[in-house]
């Protein structure tokens, strides 16, 4: 039985067994160059990193480009869902590594967790702002950070100034479907019957059944 544990918790526990931290180029000292890294992908993920961007533009991943001291606000992520099922809720994690241990200090999040992922301790469901989305097998989205920038802000303003700080890691960490089912971070759930609130591990092969893997190009 798998007891969910808040966003935070699960990536920062995804973020250990990441690569290593950033490359020694040089880039976190120019003050002028921003630099993002994406997450690798799986052959298995139901999700997929189409592109990042920057004030609508196109960045890749490693290669620097120039940003404004609010430069994280500007970024966003393009997903497209290669699951065959329809996509209600996808959530990014931010990872800055340069300030300190794995440092998750955000999430940019489209969609609405469902129902029994709100439920509060007397009972009550908890209300979710995002606007609900239905996102069919290969249609694709944009993840925008700018509804949780301020939040990021704030994390990294405990460390240092966001306009001092010039690297960063986009990982898709969550994806969550119509029938129950969960991605997390490379693993597979499915809702329980009996609690609430939690999820079964499951395997690549039960999600996709019939399909036996995502949508291939």
């Amino acid at each position: 039985m798998f007891r969910w544990l808040c966003p935070g918790i699960i990536g920062i526990s995804a973020v250990l067994a990441m690569p290593a931290g950033p490359p020694a180029t040089g880039q976190e000292a120019t003050h002028a160059l921003e630099t993002v890294v994406r997450d690798p992908a799986f052959i298995t993920d139901p999700i997929k990193n189409v592109r990042m961007l920057h004030q609508g533009k196109p960045v890749e991943s490693h290669i620097p480009f120039e940003g404004d001291e609010d430069w994280l606000k500007g970024m966003s992520v393009e997903v497209e869902n290669i699951s065959h099922k329809t996509l209600t809720c996808a959530i990014v994690t931010v990872v800055f590594r340069s300030l300190g241990h794995p440092l998750v200090v955000g999430f940019a999040t489209i969609g609405q967790l469902p129902e029994h992922r709100r439920i509060l301790s007397d009972g009550t469901v908890e209300p979710d702002s995002h606007m609900p989305i239905a996102i069919k097998p290969g249609q694709k989205f944009v993840i925008p950070f700018q509804p949780t920038f301020e939040q990021m802000k704030t994390r990294i303003s405990q460390r240092a100034k966001l306009s001092d700080v010039h690297y960063c890691e986009i990982w898709l960490s969550h994806a969550y479907f119509d029938d129950g089912t969960m991605w997390q971070a490379q693993t597979f759930f499915k809702e329980t019957k009996d609690r609430t609130n939690n999820y079964d591990r499951s395997t690549p092969e039960e999600f996709y059944g019939a399909y036996s893997g995502p949508i291939r190009d």
